[in-house]
């Protein structure tokens, strides 16, 4: 499955990654002399460049679902979330599995508006207290799952039955298109590296009368298909 090949692939990296192998082949690209490191023009760009994978297998993952403003994840989320990483467990990767409570997620990231809360700068700063959180579970990576939401309702020419008021109950003048798309992503909790990202999306798009017209259900059926295996 996916997510096996994934973790496997991480592996095979982090061996590679303390090896002595020198990569893959340059081809025409110029030697760099030994003797000379490369730079860097940031300075968070080289903090970046300077993390390295730590973890070892089988290491403890945390599992952290940000959801946002228009739709959260319920029980049954949870339960196929968890079903779908515990494969990993049977496979020996993952040697405890676990959510990370939102309780214990202590920055203020919930007293902001839907547009900040997604800017790079906050999404930085949640993304500390998320790896803050998960060392409190003596975690030694997280994956954080994010949902962006988008419903939009426009009209066609039947609902004007809408004007004798039963037309909004039989007439099927309103259009529902939903989208629903998550994103993945596999940090290290010590030192905040990046080992892989996955994405997925679906939609769904239904015509029905006015007062039918729920996005919670167009949100619904959008992901009807289930979560991906990341």
């Amino acid at each position: 499955m996916k997510l096996i090949q994934i973790f496997t692939l991480l592996a095979i990296f982090s061996y590679c990654s303390s090896s002595d192998s020198k990569g893959f082949e340059r081809g025409q690209i110029q030697q760099r002399p030994e003797n000379v490191k490369p730079l860097a023009d940031s300075y968070d760009v080289q903090t970046i460049l300077s993390k390295k994978p730590q973890i070892r297998f089988p290491f403890r993952l945390g599992i952290y679902l940000d959801s946002s403003s228009q739709w959260r994840f319920n029980q049954r989320d949870k339960d196929e979330i968890y079903a779908k990483f515990s494969i990993l467990k049977e496979k020996g990767i993952v040697s405890d599995l676990f959510f990370i409570s939102d309780a214990l997620v202590t920055g203020d990231v919930y007293n902001r508006n839907y547009y900040s809360y997604y800017s790079i700068h906050e999404y930085h700063t949640k993304l500390k207290d998320i790896r803050i959180a998960s060392a409190r579970y003596n975690a030694d990576a997280v994956y954080v799952i994010r949902n962006y939401n988008f419903t939009e309702k426009s009209s066609n020419i039947l609902s004007i039955f809408y004007l004798t008021i039963i037309g909004m109950w039989l007439s099927p003048g309103t259009k529902i298109d939903s989208s629903f798309y998550l994103s993945g992503s596999l940090w290290d909790v010590r030192n905040e590296y990046l080992y892989f990202t996955s994405e997925y999306e679906d939609s769904d798009s239904s015509i029905r009368p006015l007062v039918f017209s729920d996005e919670k259900i167009a949100l619904e059926k959008a992901k009807s298909k289930g979560f991906p295996v990341f």
